[in-house]
């Protein structure tokens, strides 16, 4: 969507044009045509065209287009006197209630209406809006009876033999002419009758199978490994055996099949085979099937490092919340296969519950925190605040001034955009009553319910909950949007997004945590790795020992590879323990201390060992470094990278005090899922977990790093800044210096390995 100015003249007219051709936008004549004839068709009338909104390659049938809505701003602030479309198909496409609702936005502001195509259509006469609703019905019924035909050419097709899709599947490669069936593609179909074969035996579960073709180094298309999903989808697959399948229902059944033209991958007598295995798994697998267990956040959790969602398992050791990306064909995710212990998430999870209490005058408490009607309508003003701040950003970005920086109309955008999805509606305020009336008693009665209670008055809610999968931790937690002015009032939640909670455990719960606790920050040390975030090396020093980790799995490692120990080297850090080595154990191995630069001076291939702590996420060439680390290891050297991360530590301190130090460290910092991909896309082999740990640290210690403005503080502009030391010196004022607080960091750890 654009729009071109030009000198007002008399009557005012806005032009509007649209194609749904994703090929007609980037064409442009269906466009250029369109605005053409309006242009001509406004001069021959004396009118003075002052606007043309266009919606380019997309569908009339929705108004959530951002060249409609532009056009009707414009008529909302009486900039124009006039609209004209090329037809009336072009403003709606298929809904009568949405061309009213268009028509009634001009008839308020007074604004007529034309069409070229239809010069007689009269807006304000009985007839014209006779006309209007039959047009509008010919444009509906124009669409139903597209669908209907494509609908009857595809069933048409299907019992011709033809294949229906636009993907082919795996195996074969499409021919010029849609109605030449398509050819198998040799190196695709062995890897499909292999499936075939393998899976006929009875011997092989889908999941073994997609292991084995993943490992004989089979991709799929897009590159990615064959996931079980995948797999499944294939033997089900009748195209293999040639047939063809037209489905008009639901997914799952089996529809109308017919021979095809194309040539079977596998026989039918294969086929049988491997339908009978299907069956016989199916009809075993139901008596030993169990009860689902009520797992608290089951469908709500979502790995918080890939996104993915989770799924609930059961083994000897008790259930859990698996990251399944492998299994779904994914690679990128570093926590791929692990699992969350799912009784130590859901004590979390109940803990910030029980933590849930309505005063008694709750009923007052709720009105304050979602308005009577005078707040209804502060909310129909703020909403309408954003949508004039999306309006004008928008015509900002098309003047051009964000030329030289995108990234901040993006950022405005994104910005405009949760702040909007967070406003609730009239009938959301309607429901946080209910939700309250439901939850008053709630961190009373939690103990006393069921699994199933629980589960349910958890689901009533949450939307989302981002778990920690190494370390069994919720890491932050998405309420329904009539929950959120509720959940604010949890004492030990913080909302770092709008509408997102994180939990910050007091001190005084520290011990129950399923992850490391360190002692509290009350005296700062000389040498603090990475102010404000880390203040001490977490992982302690073995005095006794004369090589440290991971130098000797390291050089182990190679030894069982047959190499020698050769060169290692570390790039030092101030508050990070060096490393040691022991000489009389691996005397052929030696130890330099170098900088980065002093690195990259020495010859490719020279390292079996590097170690860089905290040296990525601030180079000044971030992306480049993995590269270069990697031309200077031997071949199986190791790459030791230990960084921070501060999208897993939410609960840190700085944001408790600093909030808006959170966006901030998001747009500096690489995420864990990032760092990972990155060294992969380096060469590297990855292993990599992320370490949390608790540290509670005293007021008195957070006001004198903070004082330091050190880091990311320093790029906090000034009224941040000096907000967050106020918000801090009054809870010293209120609570005494020694107080501590609660806090928590978060590194991630990874052995890249050269091949």
């Amino acid at each position: 969507m654009y729009t071109r100015k030009v000198p007002r003249k008399q009557q005012r007219v806005a032009l509007y044009a649209r194609v749904s051709s994703e090929m007609q936008a980037e064409e442009g004549v269906s466009i250029e045509a369109q605005l053409a004839e309006m242009r001509e068709y406004a001069a021959s009338r004396e009118w003075e065209v002052v606007n043309e909104f266009i919606d380019a390659g997309i569908s009339g049938r929705t108004l959530d287009r951002p060249g409609i809505q532009a056009l009707l701003s414009a008529v909302a602030e009486d900039g124009v006197d006039i609209v004209l479309v090329h037809e009336l198909s072009r403003l709606s496409r298929t809904s009568v209630s949405d061309t009213f609702a268009i028509f009634e936005v001009l008839g308020q502001a007074d604004v007529g209406f034309a069409s070229v195509k239809e010069p007689n259509f009269d807006l304000s006469t009985p007839t014209g809006r006779l006309m209007l609703s039959l047009i509008s019905a010919i444009n509906a019924y124009y669409v139903d009876m597209l669908i209907m035909h494509t609908k009857k050419s595809k069933r048409q097709r299907a019992r011709m033999g033809l294949y229906n899709h636009s993907i082919i599947p795996y195996g074969y490669r499409p021919t010029p002419d849609p109605d030449i069936p398509p050819e198998i593609e040799p190196d695709e179909a062995a890897v499909v009758r292999l499936l075939f074969e393998r899976y006929a035996t009875g011997t092989y579960s889908l999941l073994e199978l997609a292991d084995l073709i993943n490992d004989l180094g089979h991709r799929t298309r897009g590159g990615a490994r064959f996931s079980r999903d995948t797999v499944t989808d294939m033997v089900r697959n009748p195209f293999y055996a040639g047939y063809v399948v037209y489905k008009e229902g639901q997914r799952g059944e089996v529809g109308e099949v017919y021979d095809g033209q194309h040539e079977p991958l596998v026989g039918r007598d294969l086929w049988e085979r491997c339908r009978e295995v299907r069956q016989g798994r199916r009809y075993a697998s139901k008596p030993t099937s169990t009860q689902e267990r009520p797992y608290l956040v089951a469908k709500l959790a979502h790995c918080h490092v890939c996104g993915r969602s989770l799924r609930v398992q059961s083994a000897e050791y008790g259930p859990y919340y698996r990251e399944m990306s492998y299994m779904r064909g994914h690679d990128d995710c570093p926590h791929s296969r692990r699992a969350a212990h799912a009784p130590t998430l859901h004590e979390q999870i109940s803990g910030i519950i029980r933590h849930l209490h309505l005063p008694a005058d709750w009923q007052d408490e709720v009105a304050a925190a979602v308005g009577d009607s005078e707040e209804v309508r502060v909310l129909h003003r703020r909403r309408a605040r954003l949508e004039t701040e999306r309006r004008r950003l928008k015509e900002a970005y098309i003047r051009g001034d964000f030329e030289e920086d995108t990234d901040i109309y993006r950022r405005e955008l994104a910005r405009i955009r949760r702040e909007m999805e967070q406003l609730p509606s009239e009938s959301d305020l309607a429901q946080i009553q209910h939700a309250a009336s439901i939850i008053r008693s709630i961190g009373d009665v939690w103990d006393q319910a069921s699994e199933e209670e629980q589960r349910d008055l958890v689901r009533l809610m949450l939307e989302e909950v981002r778990v920690d999968v190494v370390n069994s931790r919720p890491l932050w937690l998405k309420p329904h949007r009539p929950f959120v002015p509720l959940w604010r009032a949890i004492p030990i939640l913080q909302e770092r997004d709008m509408g997102v909670f994180t939990p910050v455990w007091p001190p005084a719960l520290a011990g129950s945590l399923p992850y490391g606790v360190l002692p509290p920050i009350t005296v700062l040390p000389d040498l603090a790795p990475s102010l404000p975030f880390l203040a001490a090396w977490p992982w302690p020093v073995d005095d006794r020992s004369r090589i440290t980790e991971p130098l000797s799995s390291t050089l182990k490692e190679r030894r069982k590879l047959g190499f020698g120990g050769g060169p290692c080297a570390e790039a030092p850090w101030p508050g990070v323990p060096l490393q040691r080595l022991d000489t009389r154990k691996w005397p052929s191995a030696s130890l330099e201390t170098l900088d980065l630069d002093g690195l990259a001076a020495l010859p490719s291939g020279w390292f079996s060992f590097i170690t860089t702590p905290l040296a990525l996420q601030g180079h000044p060439q971030r992306d480049e470094l993995p590269g270069r680390i990697y031309r200077l290891l031997a071949p199986s050297g190791h790459w030791h990278v230990t960084e921070l991360v501060p999208a897993a530590m939410p609960g840190h301190w700085t944001f408790s005090l600093f909030p808006d130090l959170w966006s901030l460290a998001q747009s500096r910092y690489l995420n864990g899922y990032q760092i990972y991909n990155l060294l992969r896309q380096a060469g590297f082999t990855v292993t990599q977990r992320e370490h949390v740990f608790y540290q509670a640290i005293s007021l008195q210690a957070a006001r004198r790093i903070a004082a330091r403005r050190p880091g990311l503080l320093a790029e906090l502009p000034a009224p941040a800044f000096q907000q967050g030391m106020a918000r801090l010196q009054d809870r010293i004022a209120a609570e005494g210096p020694e107080t501590l607080i609660g806090s928590e960091v978060a590194l991630v750890v990874a052995k890249a390995v050269r091949g």
